[in-house]
């Protein structure tokens, strides 16, 4: 999609706004969409190469306030290639663009969205109050993991396990205290995305599992089961709906600020 959004207004927007102001009667639409297609910062670069390039046609084709058929020229463009109406127009605006996206990029990064939660949030139609879970068909590695885990309780003290630190090594640490709260500890983690119409999308459904030093763990699933979903969980890209996350002992949602 973004390949074909920067081909569209890098490439073909730029061709028709051209010809455009090249043609007597439709100079107008052109110069007017010439300036309106610079919210696409691809416009602004690809049409200031093919003005640097072929600018000088539009330019001796306004040389006249009119035409010989008697059509009006709506304006003269400068022949100066870095006059604000040509390259140094675009130039400014290229800039708008960077800082505005560094600033909208901030927010996100900040997290100012979550300041608005307490406002409602409008549907195209109702949404069900109270979903009943789906019942999932799990295998017995499965309950033996999320028991597992479950076992490993937010009172227990995480014990730094590193191999290279010197200290007590995983597997007897784990044999010895079956509350040892390991290195990456996932419990019941659900992700959801708001929808406009309809219940959340449901990203991650109640997933658990714990690993730590030296263990070689992967995700392995279809497109849209979740992985990703739950890496960027674990590394505070995004936060968890409902669920446990911790690091280290460290819980993701509220000991990383």
């Amino acid at each position: 999609m973004t390949l074909f959004l920067h081909f569209t207004s890098g490439g073909l927007l730029v061709i028709v706004v051209f010809v455009l102001q090249y043609i007597p009667i439709t100079m107008a639409w052109g110069d007017a969409l010439r300036w309106l297609f610079t919210i696409f910062p691809s416009f602004c670069v690809t049409h200031g190469i093919l003005f640097s390039a072929s600018g000088s046609l539009i330019v001796d084709s306004r040389a006249e306030d009119s035409t010989d058929d008697g059509t009006i020229i709506p304006r003269k463009i400068p022949a100066d290639v870095w006059d604000w109406y040509n390259l140094k127009g675009d130039a400014a605006i290229l800039i708008l663009h960077f800082v505005v996206g560094i600033i909208i990029l901030a927010l996100i990064e900040l997290e100012v969205g979550n300041l608005f939660d307490w406002c409602p949030k409008f549907g195209c139609r109702d949404r069900p109050s109270g979903r009943r879970e789906e019942d999932l068909i799990k295998d017995d590695d499965v309950f033996a993991e999320e028991e597992r885990v479950a076992m490993q309780g937010r009172e227990s003290t995480f014990v730094n396990t590193d191999h290279n630190t010197g200290l007590e090594d995983t597997n007897e640490s784990a044999q010895k205290d079956p509350h040892h709260v390991e290195c990456i500890r996932v419990h019941n983690f659900q992700k959801e995305y708001e929808s406009s119409c309809g219940p959340p999308v449901k990203a991650v459904h109640k997933a658990s599992f714990a690993l730590d030093y030296g263990e070689c763990f992967a995700l392995l699933g279809v497109n849209g089961a979740g992985k990703s979903t739950t890496f960027k969980s674990l590394t505070r890209d995004i936060t968890p709906t409902t669920g446990e996350i911790s690091i280290q002992g460290f819980n993701i949602q509220n000991q990383f600020d």
